[in-house]
């Protein structure tokens, strides 16, 4: 799949200003005069939910992983690496603030978290890494309306996304790639936040890690095909990282964190298909065609149990992914992407 006219094309300036998620302006750090915004009190709450927390961390932590094998695109791995050291101190400040019930510097520090964070990503894949990151921020909003019993309030979480992506593509259209970054990764821990036990997912968190390796290897078997960029490469070698992590979470006990990081390959595995520069029309029919065939075979196979129902899922992504790109919405390819991952299990 070559790229030659962008259907969905994020220009990142560069521009490094410290901006606050609500503000139409790069702004100062918060001070003692500044009001809380929707963000910052999402920030508060999102602050002592650990999964959420590490969800924020693992958008460094993979990159910056990869960056160690692959070289880094700014900067130097050692200033990294201590910023991400730094984000897991401030997030622990930020907790800290908040118990002793100083919400202004418990918003503090969790921004000056979420800074870290994206700046560990830029310094790691620069600015198609915090495009991606963006890119994703965009896609979990519809994630979230195609299955709602998945997730706490997920009318209101679907609001919230709606605006902390909204707010991420204007601090990109203003060049500020680490504002855009910070409001990225807030709307990442506010999904992981939200997410409803992963036992009550069609064969639980066992099934969804597979379920990203399946995404790693079919995004694997398409670059193949192609004459594959560094960027797709090194997206690739990210998803192939996240997961990892996600089957030894999963090892380790933690079912839920296996399941987001598990999430995050199956994004990032499409993210080096189809996005480092940006999606065309042919490759968004390609995605389409893939997602119909894989279904096709799957349902051929008459699936009972897990698969059945899994299978019925991957029907109403298909559906919903065909309707947004018929609209010319390109989060459609998020859909039929899961849709086709889903199927290819199923097939085997």
């Amino acid at each position: 799949m070559k790229t030659s006219r962008s259907l969905l094309a994020l220009p990142l300036l560069g521009a490094l200003a410290l901006a606050a998620c609500d503000s139409g302006q790069p702004t100062e750090p918060l001070t003692d005069t500044t009001t809380l915004t929707q963000s910052d009190e999402i920030a508060l709450s999102v602050i002592t939910d650990d999964g959420a927390i590490q969800a924020a961390l693992a958008l460094a932590d993979a990159p910056l992983a990869v960056a160690g094998r692959m070289g880094m695109a700014h900067g130097m791995r050692g200033a990294a690496e201590d910023d991400a050291l730094q984000a897991r101190l401030r997030f622990r400040e930020a907790n800290e603030a908040l118990v002793q019930q100083n919400r202004l510097r418990a918003a503090t520090r969790a921004q000056e978290a979420r800074r870290l964070v994206a700046g560990v990503v830029m310094a790691a894949g620069g600015g198609p890494a915090i495009a991606s990151l963006v890119d994703r921020a965009g896609t979990l909003a519809s994630t979230v309306a195609q299955d709602p019993a998945g997730y706490d309030d997920a009318v209101g979480l679907q609001g919230e996304l709606t605006m902390l992506a909204e707010r991420a593509r204007e601090r990109i259209r203003l060049g500020d790639s680490i504002g855009a970054g910070d409001c990225a990764v807030l709307a990442e821990q506010r999904y992981r936040q939200r997410q409803r036990e992963s036992a009550l997912r069609p064969g639980g968190a066992v099934v969804a890690v597979q379920l990203g390796a399946t995404a790693v290897e079919l995004a694997g078997g398409i670059l193949d095909q192609q004459d594959a960029t560094d960027e797709q490469l090194r997206l690739l070698a990210q998803a192939d990282e996240y997961q990892q992590e996600a089957e030894a979470t999963l090892a380790a006990g933690d079912a839920a964190g296996a399941v987001h990081l598990a999430e995050l390959a199956t994004w990032t595995a499409l993210a080096a298909v189809v996005l480092p520069d940006g999606v065309t029309d042919e490759e968004a029919q390609a995605i389409l065609e893939l997602a119909q065939t894989q279904y096709d075979a799957a349902l051929a196979t008459s699936p009972d149990g897990v698969e059945a129902t899994l299978l019925e899922r991957a029907q109403i992504l298909l559906e919903a992914g065909s309707a947004a790109l018929q609209e010319a919405t390109p989060r459609g390819l998020c859909a039929l992407w899961r849709s086709a991952v889903i199927s290819t299990w199923i097939v085997g």
